[in-house]
């Protein structure tokens, strides 16, 4: 049977596959065949058998990953389902990306840097005039201070 890892914890050692019947199927560490642990959004190939507790899959064989190698999002990692990312604007510069099915952030375009940058230039020549502003007047206080 084909399926999709839905979740998987390495502390707890063991998660869920989705097939493609949309059943999830348990499963534990000690199932997966190989040294490799799954990852959300990774295909495997595995043996389904029904417990008592509910469905089980049994010899987990990973095959692909669904995660292109070129940091390109195919799969949400959120709810698994193949996307195309689409783009939140604000005042017409990129904000984010997000899933189209289950709104999760792809990937923020952070430009507080190029503005930390201003406001530090700003800061510092404020600061600058204040430092001239007040050894002016000490200056001057110095002048009156001599002609008395």
């Amino acid at each position: 049977m084909e399926g999709v890892i839905k979740w998987f914890s390495e502390e707890k050692g063991y998660g869920f596959i989705t097939a493609a019947n949309n059943i999830d199927y348990y499963f534990h560490v000690s199932d997966i065949k190989g040294s490799l642990l799954p990852e959300k959004g990774q295909n495997a190939h595995f043996n389904a058998e029904s417990t008592s507790k509910g469905h089980r899959a049994k010899n987990i064989t990973l095959t692909k990953n669904n995660i292109a190698s070129d940091n390109r999002l195919d799969f949400c990692k959120n709810c698994n389902k193949k996307i195309i990312p689409r783009m939140i604007t604000y005042r017409g510069e990129p904000q984010k990306t997000v899933c189209p099915y289950c709104a999760t952030v792809i990937k923020n375009f952070d430009d507080n840097f190029l503005g930390e940058i201003i406001a530090a230039i700003f800061y510092c020549f404020t600061s600058m005039i204040k430092i001239l502003f007040e050894f002016i007047t000490w200056i001057f206080s110095i002048i009156a201070n001599k002609r008395k």
